[in-house]
């Protein structure tokens, strides 16, 4: 998904997609940007998987015991 920054607000900042969708999301996530900037926010799947299998590993080793 394609942001741009569009402006900042308080403590938000003002993410706009190609719809014209807004976002007010936390600017402390955006403290080295500014108005304009492009953000690219991705799904990575694998990772996802491993993150999962983590947990369920610590999980699963909580229980056994």
């Amino acid at each position: 998904m394609r942001l741009v920054i569009d402006r900042f607000e308080a403590d938000y900042a003002i993410l706009i997609d190609d719809n014209e969708n807004s976002y007010n999301i936390d600017k402390r996530l955006f403290k080295d940007n500014k108005e304009g900037d492009v953000i690219y926010i991705t799904y990575d799947k694998d990772e996802t998987k491993r993150q999962k299998d983590k947990i369920n590993k610590l999980v699963n080793k909580l229980f056994e015991e």
